[in-house]
């Protein structure tokens, strides 16, 4: 039970925004993976975190990097959450930093709307776009072209306001297990709830300042 808990607050990146009177919590998951984990079939892995997502009554959004999940397993995994009710967006095809020189705009497009193709047949398909690494261009030109070519398509973009480090803590933690499978997560699960905490509190009051 304490790894399933941690793994609802360890993948997901968590987005905070202040709507009406009531504060609105957004759980979101990037990537996907096919991946085997230490002790665990990704089948089993998947399963798990749906079933905490069920019990914990949350309706969460899967941006979707569609080279990580483009064969069988992949499908299964999308068709899983797709028929668990999440939303299933779009977070390219291959990942690319949309920051570096070597990446044109019109290639970033094409590899979007490769994404697109992949996961517009699922019914709970949502056109919501998040940027890998959450980079939005290294130039103006592509900072608006991009942008122009979301408002075009229909899509919003799918941003965070916590910078959650889930990826990092992620990356500790499987280290920790491959060495050590029964290895205690507890210190784990604690730091990032509080870092979590941490970052609600900053950026809640950063943004009362701003308005």
């Amino acid at each position: 039970m304490l790894l399933q808990i941690f793994l609802l607050f360890l993948v997901g990146t968590l987005c905070y925004a202040q709507q009406s009177e009531q504060p609105t919590l957004c759980l979101t998951f990037d990537d996907g993976s096919v991946d085997n984990m230490p002790g665990y079939s990704s089948e089993q892995w998947n399963k798990m975190l749906l079933e905490r997502l069920h019990e914990a009554k949350v309706q969460a959004i899967f941006f979707v990097k569609g080279k990580a999940v483009d064969n069988e397993k992949g499908r299964m995994v999308l068709q899983t959450w797709d028929e668990a009710g999440h939303l299933i967006a779009n977070h390219t095809y291959s990942h690319w930093f949309f920051n570096s020189k070597n990446l044109t705009l019109h290639d970033f497009i094409v590899d979007v709307l490769k994404n697109d193709s992949l996961i517009k047949g699922y019914s709970h398909y949502t056109k919501l776009f998040r940027f890998p690494y959450l980079k939005e261009g290294n130039t103006t030109e592509k900072r608006d072209g991009f942008r122009r070519f979301l408002k075009e398509q229909n899509y919003r973009n799918g941003y965070v306001t916590i910078d959650a480090s889930d990826w990092y803590v992620n990356s500790r933690l499987l280290n920790k297990l491959k060495a050590d499978s029964t290895a205690d997560i507890t210190p784990y699960r604690d730091y990032y709830l509080q870092h979590i905490y941490d970052r609600a509190l900053y950026y809640n009051d950063l943004a009362k300042k701003l308005t």
